[in-house]
């Protein structure tokens, strides 16, 4: 039995507007402007939609050139299949769980605004929102250099990459002496060499 979470979270992964409710924004997915998993699961297949490349088509105009509509428009399939751990089921069965899946995301989100005592943000005031806005003040400190859940994790990650430059420049002194076999580590691109993979 797959954790229901663990499917949630994969579900919300393919379909993110059901997070819309999550944040606050709206009461339900369906009423997102967009695609959500219930208008395209009802029947297994493909979809088609057409991509057009903006940046291109911009490019273009401002160069005072007249592309064809072809030339940055593309046609996309999209192949509509069930998430791996719910492959076994029926589609009928499968669509019963993500509606399931929907209408909980919907009476959590609704649990937490009554505990909150707080309201939807509603389509109105998002369109009323500048998106050019940005914030009075952004943070200089320099980036870390890996994102880790605990200091544990990132000490190990400082102490595995310690070893593994260590471990780099030493072949790379062997391989300027002439040893083509130097050992480099896994993981790295030796200088004129192919790329190091998995050796295990």
């Amino acid at each position: 039995m797959i954790p229901h979470k663990l499917v949630e979270k994969a579900f919300e992964g393919q379909f993110g507007p059901i997070s819309v409710a999550n944040r606050g924004l709206r009461r339900r997915p369906r009423c997102f402007v967009t695609l959500v998993a219930e208008d395209f699961l009802q029947v297994p297949g493909s979809w088609f939609g057409t991509w057009v490349d903006r940046t291109k088509k911009y490019r273009s105009e401002i160069q005072g050139k007249e592309l064809r509509r072809e030339e940055y428009e593309q046609t996309l399939t999209v192949e509509i299949k069930q998430l791996p751990c719910w492959a076994h089921l029926s589609w009928r069965e499968y669509l019963r769980r993500i509606r399931e899946l929907i209408r909980t995301v919907e009476a959590e989100a609704a649990a937490k605004r009554a505990l909150q005592e707080t309201e939807v943000v509603g389509v109105q005031a998002i369109c009323e929102k500048d998106p050019q806005t940005r914030p009075n003040a952004v943070s200089t400190s320099p980036a870390p250099r890996v994102h880790a859940a605990t200091k544990r994790e990132r000490k190990a990650w400082r102490e595995a990459f310690t070893w593994f430059v260590v471990a780099y420049r030493t072949a790379a002194d062997l391989l300027k002496e002439g040893h083509l076999d130097a050992p480099f580590p896994e993981g790295c691109f030796p200088p004129g060499l192919p790329y190091v993979g998995d050796t295990g």
